[in-house]
């Protein structure tokens, strides 16, 4: 079982506002990525991403509405 940081880091850009959640041993994060502009029906909906960081190169293992299964998602991956 992966344990994971206690708090996110937060990052704003002038396209998102991003939260991030790392693990202790630093193989894989989760990325939550609201944007700023386009919303609405047909606007990008807020998305988590759970990725894994082999080599320094980041890969998406999946994307998802809520939190609790893209970390769920690292913790499947890594078995």
């Amino acid at each position: 079982m992966l344990e994971w940081k206690k708090r996110c880091k937060t990052d704003v850009t002038i396209v998102s506002n991003r939260k991030i959640w790392e693990t202790k041993c630093g193989r894989y994060k989760v990325i939550f990525s609201q944007i700023r502009y386009g919303r609405g029906p047909n606007g990008i909906p807020d998305t988590y991403y759970a990725i894994s960081l082999k080599d320094g190169q980041e890969s998406i293992i999946s994307r998802h509405r809520k939190k609790g299964p893209a970390m769920r998602a690292c913790e499947k991956y890594d078995r």
